[in-house]
C-alpha cells in the first residue's frame, strides 16, 4: 500500500470515529449522515476489425459508502463521501481473457466550506479539498478535484472561481473509464446572470495545464484507460438556458458556444496481442480557433407528461498537419445529464459514448413518467464527421473509421431509471450503435451494444 493509500485510510478512520461524539454540544442541525450501497455492472460488445477477433467489456462493481455533513464551528462545515469498493473486469477478445478485479478505498468529496468568508460580502463562501465540480450539462466538466474554489451567489448574480488538480487517487467516477488527470491542474471561472426568472445567460473559461512526458512513445496501457498527451488548453465559452411555461406545457432551452485554443498532441496507438495497447509515435498541435456548439430543446406537455427532446452538437475538425483548427471536448467532461426526467445518463448516446470533437450529432428523445420519479426515455442519435478521419474520439472499443467517408452511423438509447422508493435508486439502459459508410472496408462487423444495471439503496 502506498504512503497516499495510508495517508487516505487514516483520514477516513479518524473522521469516522470523531463526527459522531465531537462537538455534541453544539447541536446537530447542521449535521447529517448516510451510508449507502451501490452495485453497477454493464457489458460492451464493441466493433469487430477485419481480420481481428471481435472486443467485448464486462464489469461489476459494489460500493458502501458514507456521506456525511459536520459542524465543525457555526461558520465552517465538513463534507465528507468515501466508499469501499470491490471491482472485477474481463476486458477480452473471444479467444483471449483477461480479468481483472481489486478492493480499493475511494475518496469522492473531502473538504471544508464556509458559506460567509466576511460580513462584508455576505453573499461569498470558500470551499477548499476534494469537491465535485459540474456544469449545467457537463460539457465541460463532471470530476472531482483538490481544489480551492470561491463562489458569490445571489439571486440574480452568480460567480465561481476554483483552482486545483487530482493529488491523489485516479478511481473515481463509474469506474468505467479511467482518466488519470493527476499530472494536471485546472482554473475554472464562471459567470452568469439571471435576466429574468428561470432564465440565465453566462460566459466561462477552463485552463488545463498537466505535466506528462512530452515524449510517451512506448508506454503501454490498459483497454478501458485514457491517456493524457502532454497539452496546455484553454476553453472559451458563453451559454443561455431556461425555462418558461406554456399553458400546461413547459419549454427547456440551452445552449453553449465554445472556442479552443492551445498546445497538445496526438498520440498514435496500436494495440498488442494481449489486448492492452501502446503509444506508437505522437505529433505535437497547435490548436487555433476550433469552435463547437450545442443546442437542446425540450417540450413538456405538462410536469408529468409525455416529453420531446431535439438536440444539435457539432464540433469543428482538421487534419492539416501541426496547426489545426479542431475542437477537442475537455477530457474531464461526462456528457451526462438528466434530459427528460430523473436519470442521469450519457445524452450523445450510450454505446459509442463520443467527445465532441469533429463531430455533428442530431438526437431526438422522447419519454414518459412511469411514476412522479421513474422515467423511461428514448434517443434516436445520428453521427457524422466534421471531417472525414480515420479516428473518432470515443469510449467505445474497436473504432477504425476509414477515413473515406463522414458518415459514422446511427445510436439507439433506451433508458429505465430514477427513484423507486424514497431510499432507492435504479437505472436500466439497453444501447445499439450500427456504424456508417465511414467503416466499410474495415469493420466485419459494425455494430456496438451495451447493457448497463445501476442500483443504490441509501440506509
Amino acid at each position: 500500500m502506498s504512503f497516499n493509500q495510508y495517508y487516505l485510510l487514516a483520514i477516513f478512520f479518524v473522521v469516522c470515529l470523531w463526527m459522531p461524539f465531537g462537538h455534541a454540544s453544539q447541536g446537530i442541525a447542521n449535521n447529517e449522515r448516510t451510508y449507502y450501497l451501490d452495485f453497477r455492472s454493464y457489458h460492451n460488445l464493441g466493433m469487430q476489425e477485419a481480420g481481428a477477433e471481435r472486443l467485448e467489456q464486462t464489469a461489476a462493481d459494489i460500493k458502501l459508502g458514507l456521506r456525511a455533513r459536520y459542524e465543525l464551528s457555526p461558520d465552517w462545515l465538513l463534507h465528507f463521501d468515501t466508499r469501499a469498493v470491490g471491482l472485477g473486469k474481463n476486458i477480452y477478445k473471444r479467444e483471449n481473457s483477461k480479468f481483472s478485479s481489486e478492493a480499493y478505498l475511494e475518496i469522492k468529496r473531502l473538504y471544508i466550506s464556509a458559506n460567509q468568508v466576511s460580513d462584508y460580502i455576505p453573499s461569498l463562501s470558500i470551499h477548499v479539498g476534494r469537491q465535485t465540480f459540474r456544469d449545467n450539462n457537463a460539457w465541460n466538466y463532471d470530476t472531482e478535484l483538490d481544489a480551492i474554489k470561491l463562489e458569490f451567489n445571489r439571486t440574480l448574480l452568480q460567480w465561481q472561481l476554483a483552482y486545483g488538480g487530482r493529488f491523489f487517487s485516479y478511481r473515481l467516477g463509474d469506474n468505467e473509464f479511467n482518466l488519470n488527470i493527476e499530472d494536471s491542474r485546472f482554473l475554472l471561472a464562471e459567470l452568469k446572470y439571471q435576466w429574468h426568472y428561470k432564465h440565465y445567460i453566462g460566459i466561462y473559461g477552463l485552463n488545463e495545464q498537466n505535466n506528462v512526458a512530452e515524449n510517451q512513445t512506448g508506454r503501454n496501457f490498459a483497454t478501458n484507460d485514457i491517456i493524457q498527451p502532454r497539452s496546455r488548453l484553454n476553453w472559451l465559452g458563453v451559454q443561455a438556458y431556461g425555462r418558461r411555461a406554456f399553458g400546461r406545457g413547459e419549454l427547456e432551452y440551452s445552449g453553449t458556444l465554445a472556442v479552443l485554443s492551445g498546445d497538445t498532441q496526438r498520440l498514435n496507438i496500436s494495440t498488442l496481442p494481449n489486448n492492452d495497447r501502446y503509444i506508437a509515435s505522437y505529433e505535437n498541435q497547435t490548436l487555433k480557433n476550433g469552435t463547437a456548439i450545442d443546442i437542446r430543446l425540450i417540450w413538456r406537455k405538462t410536469m408529468q407528461g409525455f416529453s420531446l427532446g431535439f438536440n444539435y452538437a457539432g464540433a469543428s475538425g482538421d487534419n492539416n498537419g501541426g496547426a489545426l483548427s479542431q475542437y477537442n471536448q475537455p477530457g474531464i467532461a461526462s456528457n451526462k445529464k438528466r434530459v427528460l426526467g430523473t436519470s442521469r445518463y450519457r445524452y450523445y448516446g450510450e454505446a459509442l459514448n463520443p467527445k465532441l470533437s469533429n463531430l455533428h450529432i442530431v438526437t431526438l428523445t422522447a419519454g414518459y413518467p412511469l411514476s412522479p420519479f421513474f422515467w423511461f426515455e428514448s434517443a434516436y442519435h445520428q453521427y457524422r464527421q466534421d471531417r472525414a478521419l480515420p479516428y473518432i474520439d470515443a469510449s467505445s472499443p474497436g473504432l477504425t473509421p476509414n477515413g473515406q467517408s463522414g458518415e459514422i452511423g446511427q445510436g439507439l438509447d433506451f433508458v429505465f431509471g430514477g427513484v423507486l422508493r424514497k431510499n432507492q435508486q435504479a437505472q436500466f439502459i439497453l444501447s445499439g450503435f450500427w456504424g456508417g459508410k465511414a467503416f466499410d472496408g474495415v469493420t466485419s462487423k459494425k455494430t456496438i451494444y451495451r447493457v448497463l444495471i445501476n442500483y443504490r439503496v441509501f440506509f
